[in-house]
């Protein structure tokens, strides 16, 4: 399942990468450099985060191969009614 699309740019154009660390990290993962998303698609009723509670604690690591700046998220997994999964069943946020 798809999650969010990441965007960054770099004012010199050097290109861009993104990598995830952190507890919950083995769950998810980026694609074409682009797209993060659920390695399996979660369910409310069976968490698999580390601590099972729904909350996906993650960082994302944004490096143009000289600078890195690193962005500490929680992804909470909402319940919602059986067969009616879609995007946008989860929220975010960003911790500073």
């Amino acid at each position: 399942m798809n999650i969010c699309n990441l965007e960054a740019t770099d004012e010199n154009g050097d290109s861009i990468t993104f990598a995830i660390s952190g507890t919950d990290a083995d769950d998810l993962i980026v694609v074409d450099n682009s797209i993060l998303k659920f390695k399996n698609n979660p369910d409310f009723e069976n968490p698999l985060d580390n601590n099972t509670n729904n909350i996906y604690e993650f960082t994302i690591k944004v490096s143009d191969g000289t600078i890195s700046v690193n962005y500490q998220l929680q992804l909470k997994v909402l319940n919602v009614e059986e067969n009616q999964l879609n995007e946008g069943s989860y929220e975010s946020s960003l911790l500073e």
